[in-house]
């Protein structure tokens, strides 16, 4: 699916996340193919450093490759990046393939000053097939809701500063998440 998804799909999670990198770093966990890298405007006035963390070789295969750009392969349950590597740290529509999600959670609010969360609200009922398909193919589709996120993170430190729901089909929650005392960067 990541191969053929179109790039509008990732332009409102990498916009929010480029703004809270302040052309600093940018940790893409679960971020496969690296479309998220693809949607940002990353040129001279913005010369954000990007870094796609992903299990799977194959995928990662197929990530740009730039001076701005970095390829690590781990997991998200035990991030293989130092304590406050990144400016943000974010899960596009990857938060629910992994084993462990509030385990991933906690790995990224080490990691990072800021969070970006975009994923599948299985509370409706197009997010309800979307988790049972995933289920069916294998994948782990542990999804968790918005408002049990929240809560996570809140109990982590940090300060909520959005919350959006819907678009479109599918539908889909956003939430930012930055430490108490950073600026939101307007994404609200």
């Amino acid at each position: 699916m990541y191969r053929v998804a179109p790039l509008s799909m990732y332009k409102r999670a990498a916009e929010l996340a480029s703004e809270l990198s302040r052309h600093g770093v940018l940790c893409d966990v679960g971020g496969g193919t690296g479309n998220l890298y693809r949607a940002l405007a990353v040129d001279e006035k913005n010369p954000l450093y990007y870094v796609l963390v992903d299990p799977d070789p194959g995928l990662t295969m197929e990530a740009p490759r730039t001076a701005q750009t970095e390829i690590v392969h781990g997991v998200a349950e035990a991030l293989p990046l130092r304590r406050k590597a990144c400016n943000v740290v974010v899960f596009f529509d990857s938060l629910h393939h992994f084993s462990n999600t509030s385990k991933a959670v906690e790995e990224a609010v080490r990691a990072a000053q800021c969070i970006v969360v975009e994923d599948i609200d299985k509370s409706r009922l197009i997010g309800k097939i979307i988790a049972w398909l995933e289920k069916l193919l294998g994948y782990p589709a542990n999804f968790t809701s918005p408002r049990r996120l929240e809560q996570e993170l809140g109990a982590l430190g940090l300060k909520l500063g959005t919350s959006e729901y819907g678009q479109g089909l599918i539908p889909v929650y956003r939430i930012v998440g930055c430490m108490h005392g950073e600026e939101h960067g307007g994404a609200s």
